[in-house]
């Protein structure tokens, strides 16, 4: 079984799909349980993940990995932080 230290940070790596400008460099990142700051994708240059299409929200979303009661493991928690329901 993993112990709560193999479980408390998830890396990870973003890279785009179709990458037309050349510069789009894949970026990694890492969720850790219980950080004070997650990671949030959005129009926005603020954001750790910036997504360049009309239908995405200055600040789209936020990502968390947190502990649920009753769950065994931590959970992703995606928070919808769009305005315009998208």
């Amino acid at each position: 079984a993993m112990g709560a230290e193999d479980t408390a940070t998830i890396p990870f790596t973003i890279a785009r799909a179709n990458a037309e400008h050349g510069n789009a460099v894949p970026k990694s990142l890492s969720l850790k349980l219980g950080a004070e700051t997650p990671v949030r994708i959005g129009r926005a240059a603020g954001n750790d993940i910036i997504v360049d299409s009309r239908g995405v929200s200055q600040y789209h979303c936020e990502l968390r990995v947190v502990e649920l009661d009753g769950e065994s493991a931590p959970q992703l928690c995606i928070r919808d932080l769009s305005m315009n329901g998208t």
